[in-house]
């Protein structure tokens, strides 16, 4: 009978899962786009609207929501504050000021879809009728597709923050031990010896994908922010613009449980490289090491698009065994 090792045991495993993935059909998940408006695009009205109502096909954040509706000459003609529908969360809307003459308006909005991607758009509509139709043609969705490339370097640093680091730790739980057996049969003479597993270029490939795992989760925040207000990252970085990015966006507070999760993830990479207590507790640590950085990994699979699908439990669990 043919033997095969723990590690090519589990290799043989995880291709025998490998077409599991591939007989699931592919979802492609797009941001939130307007479905509805009042006044629509182009409308012409007869008498002024009181409100200015923008519905979209999901829910939206309630963070960093705007809504400015401008007359020809630029000046606003809103009370200035948008918000969501209470009793429809996919609606945000505005109230105008009383009056507003006849001409032509722009109705300049910005939104955060669900999956924490900041989308905004022109939604032209005229008062009154006469010669003067409106002209400014604007897609009512045209918003911000792709990520800016501080985004995307960071989100490449949290990869190879975690590759080092839960490479690190498994390498340490599964293949040093054996490694370790073997050498120190060899070496029972030097009884005073450190254990194999110390060795310092196993523990700087540790503690810097600690490092550069913990610094790409704290740099996060600050530039998603930014990016979803629509400011420049100096602002991302203000206290009221952080403030409301952790207490109403998913990813603001995502992060807070990541950071939660990186200081325990500290604690216990500490105790498992404490050579004053049995192997058997390192062990311990070391195990709970690897769980919170499994914690670590599944906590980003709840922002972006999984956490934004029809069915989010099989998206998130998808986004999780890809990582």
């Amino acid at each position: 009978m043919l033997y095969l090792s723990r590690p090519a045991r589990v290799a043989c495993l995880l291709l025998l899962c490998l077409p599991l993935l591939i007989l699931f059909p592919h979802s492609s998940w797009a941001h939130a786009f307007v479905i509805e408006s009042s006044p629509t695009e182009n409308q012409v009205l007869d008498k002024s609207p009181s409100q200015v109502t923008i519905t979209f096909n999901e829910d939206l954040q309630s963070a960093f929501m705007s809504i400015k509706v401008t007359d020809e000459t630029g000046k606003r003609v809103d009370t200035g504050k948008a918000q969501l529908n209470p009793n429809h969360k996919a609606t945000m809307e505005i109230q105008l000021i009383p009056g507003v003459k006849n001409g032509i308006y722009s109705v300049n909005w910005r939104a955060l879809s669900a999956d924490g991607h900041p989308v905004n758009g022109v939604i032209p509509f005229q008062v009154g009728s006469g010669s003067n139709a409106p002209t400014h043609q604007a897609a009512a969705s045209e918003g911000s597709g792709t990520s800016r490339i501080d985004l995307i370097a960071v989100r490449w640093f949290l990869y190879i923050g975690l590759s080092l680091l839960f490479g690190a730790i498994c390498f340490r739980l599964f293949i040093l031990p054996s490694i370790s057996q073997d050498k120190n049969r060899s070496e029972q003479h030097q009884q005073n010896q450190r254990p194999f597993d110390t060795l310092p270029r196993w523990t700087k490939l540790l503690w810097s994908g600690y490092g550069i795992t913990s610094a790409a989760i704290l740099i996060s925040l600050p530039l998603q922010a930014s990016w979803d207000a629509g400011v420049s990252i100096r602002e991302g970085f203000s206290l009221p613009i952080l403030g409301e990015a952790l207490q109403f966006t998913g990813a603001g507070q995502i992060w807070f449980i990541q950071m939660i999760l990186v200081l325990l993830l500290s604690v216990t990479l500490i105790y498992a490289l404490d050579y004053s207590i049995s192997n058997r507790q390192r062990r311990l640590w070391g195990y709970s090491s690897a769980l919170l950085t499994l914690c670590l990994m599944l906590s980003k699979a709840f922002v972006g698009h999984p956490a934004a699908a029809t069915h989010p439990a099989p998206a998130i669990a998808a986004d999780f065994v890809h990582l």
